[in-house]
């Protein structure tokens, strides 16, 4: 802190510098876009390839999977690399952020692509950011959970998936589908992907939880935008919200924000204890939560 002084009417004013770190990193605007594939949507990937090129003819394009000569006039530089029998995308993306030229990393698996604008949309966002991702759509229109969050219920259980479409309210665990998100070379290189998760283990849940620990949260750029051909039964399971069901539930028993407030952390404190001082099982927690909700109900 600079200074501190007190003003009239009891008012004090404080002044403080703030030292920005990889500054020049978080104002760099160059970009390195990978696509994760097997091989076996070469067509996809080529549609992946055009987008980007129909709008940026310089930047580095890595394609991890098998070289095609569809991709000769891309540009593309490809890791055609032995991943064994199993969908290691986590080191995949590892592999991408070695080889990256651009600060700006864009993951994407093999099913998206940009939608025109896409990088005027971050110039108008800005490059302020550590990890993001942007608006995503079904072939068909429809809106796609990019921004999502999930009860994280600790250890290695997750619970229900949530698609937020909301950046500024605080989640629990949220996190940005794995499936096509950005971030800054020097974040993923201080902070890689577990290699030891592979498809369909969460990788980019964990990620998240990752690099929350060290203050990072998601972001969600709403002037760029991509499409994916996935089934619209692929999200299915996800729960459309802006507030998590645990807070909308507790809110409909208190009328007014002090009473709820304090109802909330009661039972949180509750719950934390029961957990991790009692060592709880499932169904005695539940039955705390049912009481606890029951004991803070208006009369």
């Amino acid at each position: 802190m600079l200074f501190e002084e007190e003003s009239a009417g009891g008012h004090w004013l404080l002044a403080f510098e703030v030292l920005r770190v990889n500054l020049a990193e978080q104002r760099d605007e160059s970009w390195t876009f990978s696509m994760l594939t097997r091989g076996d949507r070469q067509e996809d990937v080529r549609a992946f390839c055009q987008s980007i090129r129909r709008e940026d003819k310089h930047s580095q394009i890595v394609v991890v999977g098998p070289r095609t000569p569809l991709l000769d006039s891309y540009d593309v530089q490809f890791l055609d690399r032995d991943y064994g029998q199993y969908a290691a995308i986590a080191k995949k993306k590892n592999d991408v952020v070695e080889v990256a030229t651009g600060q700006n990393i864009l993951f994407a698996h093999d099913r998206y692509i940009l939608n025109r604008g896409f990088l005027s949309g971050f110039s108008t966002y800005g490059y302020d950011f550590e990890y993001v991702t942007t608006k995503q759509f079904y072939s068909s229109g429809k809106h796609y959970p990019a921004l999502c969050a999930i009860d994280d219920l600790r250890e290695l259980i997750l619970g229900r998936v949530y698609d937020t479409q909301n950046d500024k309210e605080f989640w629990q665990t949220p996190y940005l589908n794995g499936g096509f998100f950005a971030v800054k070379k020097h974040v993923i290189e201080k902070h890689p992907l577990n290699p030891m998760l592979f498809h369909h283990q969460a990788e980019d849940v964990e990620f998240a939880r990752h690099v929350a620990s060290v203050g990072i949260l998601p972001l969600l750029n709403p002037y760029s935008s991509a499409v994916t051909n996935a089934p619209e039964t692929s999200t299915e399971p996800f729960s459309q919200a802006f507030r998590s069901d645990f807070y909308r539930t507790i809110e409909q028993y208190y009328p007014s924000t002090s009473a709820r407030a304090k109802g909330i952390d009661m039972i949180i404190e509750r719950l934390h204890r029961a957990r991790f001082e009692e060592n709880a099982t499932w169904p005695r927690l539940f039955a705390i939560v049912v009481r606890e909700i029951y004991r803070w109900l208006p009369p």
